[in-house]
């Protein structure tokens, strides 16, 4: 048991498709206990292949362009930086065009400045944080790590999913922003009885 709780915890923290895990693994536990269903997780899994693909059509996986799309029944969060204001219109309009996306949330950051020291020491220490929180959640009790999706830039933490209640919010919430090293914490997860789940 103990050996499961460590793979699982190793697979998380390097993982940023949970979706992924319970499929493949055949979590019975964890399918059943999140708030998605296994329909939509396989659906989110394709649209997030494809927006992948279009992000590296795009030339937007680079050190000077770097966007990523956390997706969550249907619901698409970008975040990341850019520096080709173009490139990202191209995007935004290619993701809208994917077959299943019902919201696109763009919280991509504009930085016009050039590259720095930052840009590279910065994708460790947002790594780290990421793995950090979702280490945190894996082992609570209060919020269940598979019903969120979590993703750091510039110490700035983007989080989407759907939480099963108002407690469940709010303790992943404190749980982010109590973590070391975050400055903020943009949330964009919903609630498990949000209208637009049943659109």
């Amino acid at each position: 048991m103990k050996k499961f709780l460590l793979l699982a915890l190793i697979i998380v923290t390097i993982s940023s498709c949970v979706e992924t895990i319970v499929i493949a693994s055949g979590a019975t536990a964890i399918a059943v206990t999140r708030q998605k269903s296994l329909e939509d997780t396989k659906q989110d899994i394709i649209i997030s292949a494809n927006i992948d693909k279009e992000i590296f059509l795009e030339g937007l996986a680079t050190p000077r362009n770097s966007v990523s799309a956390m997706v969550s029944e249907g619901r698409v969060l970008l975040c990341g930086t850019i520096r080709d204001l173009d490139k990202g219109k191209k995007l935004i309009a290619s993701i809208w065009k994917i077959a299943g996306v019902k919201e696109l949330i763009d919280e991509v950051e504009i930085d016009d400045k050039g590259l720095r020291t930052r840009d590279f020491t910065g994708i460790f220490l947002d790594s780290f944080i990421t793995a950090k929180i979702k280490s945190k959640l894996f082992f609570s009790r209060k919020a269940m790590a598979a019903n969120f999706k979590i993703s750091t830039v510039n110490s700035v933490v983007y989080v989407i999913g759907v939480a099963k209640n108002d407690l469940e919010l709010k303790s992943m919430l404190e749980t982010v922003s109590r973590t070391s090293s975050v400055k903020k914490v943009v949330n964009h997860a919903i609630l498990a009885n949000d209208e637009r789940r049943k659109e």
